[in-house]
């Protein structure tokens, strides 16, 4: 892409940006919100029709069953039955609870107007609706609910109106008509108004497992939504996650990007739990999250939640730092669409997916497709001390996807849910220590089931890995490091949620468990291992007042290469002086156990000098295990301050202290008596490096701030910064790192006009680092060296325009549009300019 073309995409996004109407919707859900909050408070003042005009309003931006209702209810209120009865219909088209409630209205809905029609011609049927919005009001008055008297009197008026007018009044005196059949008695509408409290409000789950406001939540709590995902144009869920405070995205290549949450991020990020709707996606054998394998299209996901700070109270391992949980939409709910896109780099991706019901059960399935090329060679063509090793030396991504998702709400407390998701293809990352550059050949396949039966949750899913994995570009005169890896995880989880009252206090108590069978065949191991892990925990949230709330948490985890069980609990007290306004006070501790590849690495490291190795050992296996490893733990203190009084204007303000111990890292080489030890590939071993905890704690200190603006219907605006500081005591492996930028700043603006045409640009500005990496050195072997690394900034921004009601949608998205060909980590690519043109279609 060249300089002119960069310069006039930038333009055209801030020319989009100055064009701003104002018949414009940019967050859809506030705007949403205040039509149906308006339309509630019309309901309680008995003014229906401007209740129903306000609910369409809120519909026709943001679809929700609940609307719906009250939609329907208006109608029945308003003696509208036909209308009624289209509304709750439509209603149950959607996976609700109530089901039988409403079906129960339905019938005596359908026998009311069957007893209306034997007093009465019903008038001609009104056209129906298109089920993109309701209809116009129109009240009709059901005549069968009236006495003889009404009827009487309604046709003398009729007849006065018709003389006064010119027409010819009915000669004849109306008969007294047949007392009709008194009305069957109907049972009120289902229930009061719903969603009162909860449609178009913003819940999370993750930090509870129970739904709530963000404000109520224990942890600090970043959602990303639908909208933000569309208007974006982004595809990789990790570049998603760069418009979060607190949160580290780095990209090495195209296929490959790391994130951390608070600082502690690292080359192959292992300690940041990344979930799909609850399930892990985890790879254990190295302890790696490959973003670019997530068996799920963009179009699929309703939001992402982004908890900062330790999750292991609830999650146990890995979730040391944060967790992300990517939430798709429910099976049955939204709309199909078929996407496909373009651009530079080798990109190309199509994505299909396609959303029912079958009676009670709902489905949503998905297939996609991406490919796209490295941003570069770590060594130039001209450098004949390589050979290749990877299959295409310039596609580095490319993958295959596919998920099943069914759901059937067998009864108002039973459901049933289940799937499979697969992924396959080629991707590029980075390895740990010395090494580097890897491709891998890959598959995922995950089968889930879970039942719901009340305040009881059962689940059971499968990790199915397997592949080959070796050096893109392997040096010449060294024997290739090839791998071949299977992994199976069985998890099977169950919990059970109660709410009760304690004297004048409500409770919600929270009761878990879980098994983790864990096998594991990889080359790069001393051998086949399989380990059985448990693990149980109880939360109970109390709301003393209307303004004071806590959550207490605690976990324990056996694992069987521990010497003892992990702990880890979490208090969180929760002030709220206003109810949009709350002061969180929470303090927690998290901890990582090692991967399989930390516990038993048993492999011979070429080194840049012909025939000479060097041997990388795991815990387990350096002198048959006497120096195991303990799990990474941390303890954690968060402060934070949200205000969500303004639909139009909402910041938080936080600070956090955590302070990291034990930490896994690869040690320096410890030499071998001379000549050294001979491996069966005919490398000398001339010493040995292994993983160990690191007997120095690091600390970091940070402070965020983030502010969400709709100063008028048609702009959304956002910023945040992030400060951390890492400090470390004298003496660890990595004495001198400053991995985690200092300073992070994110901007962004989207617009979403009326007349179809979207913009989204957002910047990320990240600070200095220091990175200290392994690497050869051919008289010390494999020693830390220190690596600067240059503040840089990104620049991205998307173009759409939606037409035919919103079903068809062309757009151009580009990501580094200023083309400055940083490096976001010392041994990865330089990232320069992609741009991508797409088209969907929505049905």
């Amino acid at each position: 892409m060249n300089t002119r073309n960069r310069i006039l995409l930038a333009v055209s996004l801030a020319a989009a940006l100055g064009a701003l109407p104002r018949a414009a919707h940019a967050d859809e859900r506030a705007d949403a919100r205040r039509h149906f909050r308006a339309g509630l408070d019309l309901v309680t003042q008995r003014q229906y029709v401007r209740a129903i005009e306000e609910f369409q309003a809120a519909y026709a931006i943001l679809p929700n069953v609940n609307v719906l209702f009250n939609i329907a209810r208006a109608y029945s209120d308003l003696g509208d039955v036909d209308r009624a009865i289209d509304y709750y219909q439509r209603y149950l088209q959607g996976d609700v609870e109530d089901r039988a409630e409403v079906e129960q209205t339905l019938r005596d809905l359908e026998q009311r107007r069957r007893a209306a029609a034997t007093t009465v011609t019903p008038p001609s049927p009104t056209p129906s609706a298109p089920t993109d919005a309701p209809p116009a009001v129109s009240p009709v008055i059901p005549l069968g609910a009236l006495s003889p008297e009404q009827v009487i009197a309604l046709r003398n008026a009729v007849n006065a109106l018709v003389q006064l007018t010119g027409g010819a009044p009915s000669t004849t005196a109306p008969a007294a008509p047949a007392t009709p059949a008194a009305p069957p008695a109907v049972a009120p509408a289902a229930g009061p108004a719903r969603g009162a409290e909860d449609t178009y409000e913003e819940r999370v789950v993750t930090a509870t497992l129970t739904a709530q406001s963000p404000l109520d939540s224990p942890n600090a709590t970043t959602v990303i939504t639908a909208q933000d995902i569309r208007l974006s144009g982004l595809t990789n869920v990790a570049e998603m996650l760069r418009r979060a405070v607190g949160v580290d995205v780095m990209s090495l290549d195209n296929s490959d990007q790391q994130v951390g949450i608070r600082g502690f991020n690292r080359r192959l990020s292992n300690r940041v739990l990344v979930l799909i709707d609850g399930r892990s996606v985890y790879l254990d054998f190295i302890g790696v999250t490959l973003w670019s394998l997530l068996p799920v299209n963009p179009e699929e996901i309703e939001r992402i939640e982004v908890i900062r700070g330790p999750g292991s109270a609830l999650y146990g391992a890995d979730a040391y730092s944060g967790v992300v949980n990517i939430i798709t939409r429910t099976p049955g709910e939204g709309r199909s669409s078929v996407a496909v896109g373009a651009g530079n780099g080798g990109v190309f991706r199509t994505a299909i997916t396609h959303s029912g019901r079958s009676g009670s059960v709902g489905y949503r399935t998905g297939v996609g497709y991406e490919q796209g090329q490295t941003f570069g060679r770590l060594v130039p063509a001209t450098d004949l001390a390589y050979r290749i090793g990877a299959g295409d030396l310039n596609l580095s991504l490319q993958n295959l996807h596919a998920d099943l998702d069914l759901r059937s709400q067998l009864s108002r407390h039973v459901s049933l849910q289940g799937g499979l998701a697969a992924s396959t293809g080629t991707i590029w990352f980075n390895a740990i220590g010395p090494l580097r550059r890897f491709w891998t050949d890959i598959s995922f396949i995950q089968p889930h089931l879970q039942l719901n039966v009340g305040g009881f949750t059962a689940r059971a899913f499968m990790n199915h890995v397997e592949g080959t994995s070796g050096e893109v570009l392997q040096r010449i005169g060294t024997p290739p490091i090839n791998t071949q890896f299977t992994q199976d995880i069985i998890d099977v989880e169950a919990r059970y949620q109660r709410g009760f009252q304690l004297g004048s206090i409500p409770f919600d108590l929270t009761l878990g468990g879980s098994y983790r069978a864990k096998h594991i065949s990889f080359s790069f191991l001393d051998a086949d291992h399989l380990l059985h892990h448990f693990a149980g925990f109880v939360q109970a949230q109390a709301r003393f007042t209307s303004w004071f709330s806590t959550t207490a948490s605690l976990r324990v985890d056996r694992h069987p290469v521990l010497d003892s069980p992990v702990l880890s609990p979490r208090l969180a007290l929760i002030y709220k002086p206003t109810p949009r306004r709350a002061l969180r006070l929470t303090g927690a501790t998290s901890f990582r156990t090692p991967t399989m590849l930390e516990l038993y690495l048993d492999l011979a490291n070429p080194s840049p000098v012909p025939g000479i190795a060097v041997q990388g050992q795991g815990g387990e296996v350096f002198n048959n295990g006497q120096q195991r490893l303990s799990a990474e733990s941390a303890i954690s203190v968060d402060l934070g301050w949200q205000d969500q009084t303004s639909d139009r204007f909402q910041y938080e303000l936080g600070a956090f202290f955590m302070r990291g111990v034990d930490l896994i890292e690869l040690t320096n080489v410890l030499f071998n008596p001379l000549p050294g030890a001979s491996n069966p590939g005919g490398l000398v071993d001339v010493g040995r490096f292994r993983f160990a905890n690191d007997p120095f704690a690091t600390s970091m200190y940070g402070v965020e701030a983030a502010v969400r603006a709709s100063p008028i219907e048609g702009l959304d605006l956002f910023a945040n910064y992030t400060f951390a500081y890492t400090q470390q005591q004298s003496g660890t492996l990595r004495e001198g790192d400053q991995r985690t930028p200092r300073h992070k700043l994110n901007l962004g603006a989207q617009v979403r006009t009326a007349f179809g045409l979207d913009v989204e640009l957002t910047g990320n500005l990240v600070s200095s680092q220091v990175w200290r990496e392994q690497d050869f050195d051919v008289a010390r072997g494999v020693i830390y060296t220190s690596y600067a690394m240059d503040t840089y900034f990104l620049l991205n921004g998307r173009v759409g325009y939606r037409a035919l009601r919103d079903r068809l949608e062309f757009g151009v998205s580009g990501t580094n549009l200023t083309d400055n060909r940083a490096r976001q980590h010392p041994f990865g690519a330089p990232i320069g300019a992609r741009v991508m043109a797409t088209v969907a279609f929505r049905y």
